[in-house]
């Protein structure tokens, strides 16, 4: 599966160029200030500042692969029937099967980090809600900049991931972390 993953990436995928290093620098740079600001504030604790960076640096290089170092294609693709990989799974493909459960493991990380950035449980819808919202900007992007598969397939299958990781993560923070 890593290997998959790892061919994927070199597949759609072109090395950053110097300007996109320094922009995410400079973007990662603004965050980090910015939370310790909220830190200073007591708007939030040092537990949410580091959740808060790594859901920065998570949405950051999901949204560098899936759409800003894609080699741009020259037509706009696009897939508007729900549930056509499916449809192909169950005829026998099993790439097509691989590829969705990579993307239903995409959103994972993005879900899981949730309630440890809100420092409280979230309920697994708004985790769907935010989920597909992200999914649908990356889907989007990707049909308005040509590079990409625009897929209802794959916001679904980005929004699932999203939700498993919260409910996950909310077993997680209600054990370990917040204990009232």
């Amino acid at each position: 599966m890593i290997n998959k993953i790892y061919k994927i990436l070199l597949a759609h995928n072109r090395s950053w160029t110097f300007k996109e290093l320094i922009l995410f620098f400079i973007m990662l740079g603004l965050s980090i200030v910015i939370f310790f600001i909220l830190l200073k504030k007591d708007k939030i604790i040092f537990f949410q500042l580091i959740a808060g960076e790594l859901l920065f640096l998570f949405i950051f290089i999901v949204l560098g692969s899936t759409v800003f170092t894609r080699v741009p294609d020259k037509v706009k693709a696009y897939k508007l029937m729900p549930f056509w990989s499916w449809n192909e799974v169950i005829k026998g493909d099993i790439e097509l099967l691989e590829e969705n459960l990579l993307n239903l493991i995409l959103l994972f990380p993005f879900g899981f980090l949730l309630p440890f950035v809100f420092y409280r449980k979230i309920r697994w819808y708004k985790a769907l809600i935010m989920g597909l919202a992200f999914s649908f900007f990356i889907e989007t992007s990707q049909l308005i900049l040509k590079r990409g598969f625009f897929e209802w397939d794959d916001m679904i299958h980005n929004s699932l991931g999203a939700m498993l990781g919260c409910i996950i993560a909310n077993k997680i923070f209600e054990k370990f972390v917040k204990k009232d």
